[in-house]
């Protein structure tokens, strides 16, 4: 036979888990109800659309698309190259009406490999496959101007694209494959709504 006081403990838990859990983990989820979505185009040129979730005050995770002109890899011309991404933002010096942030953004450019070949200083190089992992870090500054939180943002990011690449050293009569990395900086204004 159960004790009295312990029958009314279970009963209480059972009745009222769900209200308990709600206290228990509301500052956690309290501050991560909001969606962004930023739209900004930069001075590469070039544009870019990213829905962001915030999970904590400070902390917000998305995902994103963008299009910008530069030139992707060694034997590739400046073209228009888009590229998908998830993306993490890190908000700070938060006050009521402006942030300042910084993102990381990792992902995928989409370009043809180029078939010409590079030559210069006795080199051979060769790039093998189309498309490359894109990666984007920046700085930002967000104003707000409307009541549900949206408003201007600047930011300056760096856009990059890593492949692989094939070279063959005439002089040394050496064959290497190794990762390289090109890309650009875009100074970006744009809305977060």
């Amino acid at each position: 036979m159960e004790d009295q006081g312990g029958l009314f403990m279970k009963k209480v838990f059972v009745e009222y888990w769900f209200i308990a859990l709600l206290v228990v983990f509301n500052p956690i989820f309290a501050s991560g109800q909001r969606s962004n979505l930023y739209a900004d185009i930069g001075t590469a040129p070039g544009l870019s659309l990213t829905y962001n979730y915030k999970v904590l005050k400070h902390l917000g995770l998305g995902i994103g698309a963008q299009g910008y002109y530069f030139t992707p890899t060694i034997s590739n011309n400046r073209e228009f190259v888009p590229a998908v991404f998830g993306d993490l933002h890190l908000n700070f010096l938060m006050r009521k009406k402006h942030f300042f942030y910084y993102f990381l953004d990792l992902g995928i450019n989409f370009y043809k490999a180029n078939d010409d070949h590079s030559n210069y200083n006795a080199l051979f190089d060769y790039v093998t496959q189309d498309n490359g992992f894109y990666e984007g870090v920046g700085l930002g500054y967000f104003r707000c101007v409307t009541k549900r939180g949206g408003g201007w943002y600047m930011s300056l990011k760096s856009i990059l694209n890593l492949y692989k690449l094939n070279e063959y050293d005439f002089a040394a009569q050496q064959y290497s494959v190794g990762e390289h990395v090109r890309g650009t900086v875009a100074i970006c204004a744009g809305f977060k709504f």
